[in-house]
């Protein structure tokens, strides 16, 4: 028997006995609305997959958005729903034209959808409209312009994995350092202002 814990969140499938290390979704959305807002974007909108399986990811990350922006008497942050694809010219503008000047995207695979359909509809990125994705993917870096992320703490978030491995084990668990939740890092690049 090897346990198995999975960095997630929201309910486990049926059947699935792995226990789950959370993820502070909600702050990965307060902080990147909290991102743009300090750099001058009031009016903010979110891009999320249609993936049903990410459901609990991307409502976490939505609902720290808009309660970030809730909490600073901001319109609520116009939701938009993408498909694999990912994000069109088209949505883009439509985004533009109504006034939203800063996007808070589910991950950096789909900001890069974003960085591409602004280029196919010469908007400029930060100028016309800045973006902010998660993950730190290496390939956000080469962009243009390089795409600002927020990072998660792999150091923080090892050390919990392998406390409920440990402790699934039966084994005593060692004391974790930190007792909160693992630490994001906003990893500033150009994409945002």
């Amino acid at each position: 028997w090897v346990p198995v814990t999975q960095w997630g969140a929201g309910p486990s499938a049926p059947g699935d006995d792995s226990e789950k290390v959370p993820v502070p979704t909600d702050a990965v959305g307060r902080l990147q609305a909290g991102t743009l807002v300090t750099h001058g974007h009031t009016r903010l909108a979110f891009l999320e997959p249609a993936d049903a399986a990410l459901r609990p990811l991307v409502e976490g990350r939505f609902a720290g958005v808009d309660r970030y922006c809730a909490e600073r008497g901001l319109e609520p942050p116009v939701r938009l729903r993408v498909e694999r694809a990912g994000a069109s010219s088209r949505t883009l503008r439509r985004c533009v034209d109504d006034g939203v000047t800063g996007l808070c995207v589910y991950n950096d695979d789909l900001a890069l959808s974003v960085l591409a359909a602004a280029h196919a509809a010469k908007l400029s990125i930060p100028g016309s409209i800045a973006v902010i994705g998660v993950d730190d993917i290496p390939a956000g870096q080469w962009t243009d312009p390089p795409l600002t992320t927020i990072a998660f703490e792999l150091d923080t978030i090892s050390a919990r994995i392998l406390n409920h491995v440990v402790r699934a084990l039966g084994l005593p668990a060692p004391a974790l350092d930190s007792a909160g939740e693992p630490e994001l890092v906003v990893r500033m690049r150009r994409s945002v202002g």
